[in-house]
């Protein structure tokens, strides 16, 4: 056997062992998706509370294996600030942020619990892209993460907000004067109206 026979001989052999190799073991190329960040926003408000404490708001993975912020509690005074994610693959990811109460008897600690939705998806070209759904609990869908402390009325050192929100009752009473009155009304054109006639 020439030197040139034993060379395509010995090709076709590693070549038949690389198909071999291939179909019983077989390779799956790992995509690697560029990084998004996707940023949830917290805001905290204080309703006439006059004490300077910070207050701890808290995020918590329902999901395993979801990406996680950056710091998972936020401790602030008021204001505005943000939870940070890295995503770097499609996944559907599901969170808590709930406002850790703290220890004064004087607040009323915030005690929603809002649910955070992230879904990340790619689009034709493979590029990430998310979106976050919040719920509260409620009946109306959230627009944002915000929580607020209110004074509790009871001790000294405590501020009573004003103007912030009308009673529920009040406003009932309102609603129920201006469709009474509108009935009247009606009620006393018609009746002009057949003395005329």
């Amino acid at each position: 056997m020439s030197c040139k026979s034993l060379l395509k001989a010995i090709t076709a052999a590693v070549s038949l062992c690389a198909v071999l190799l291939f179909i019983v073991f077989p390779v799956e190329a790992e995509f690697m998706y560029t990084p998004i960040t996707v940023e949830i926003p917290i805001s905290l408000e204080r309703a006439g509370i006059a004490n300077e404490d910070d207050y701890e708001i808290e995020i918590e993975s329902n999901t395993k294996g979801s990406p996680m912020p950056d710091q998972d509690s936020i401790t602030f005074l008021s204001g505005t600030r943000v939870f940070t994610f890295e995503i770097n693959e499609p996944g559907t990811y599901e969170y808590r942020i709930y406002e850790r109460a703290g220890s004064s008897s004087k607040i009323i600690y915030d005690s929603t619990l809002y649910t955070v939705t992230m879904f990340v998806t790619q689009d034709e070209n493979g590029i990430l892209e998310s979106k976050v759904i919040l719920s509260n609990g409620s009946l109306f869908k959230p627009s944002a993460v915000c929580f607020v402390n209110k004074a509790s009325g009871s001790g000294s050192g405590s501020v009573v907000a004003t103007g912030e929100n009308v009673s529920t009752f009040v406003m009932l009473a309102i609603v129920a004067f201006a469709i009474s009155g509108s009935i009247l009304a009606i009620v006393l054109v018609r009746r002009k109206e057949d003395t005329y006639e």
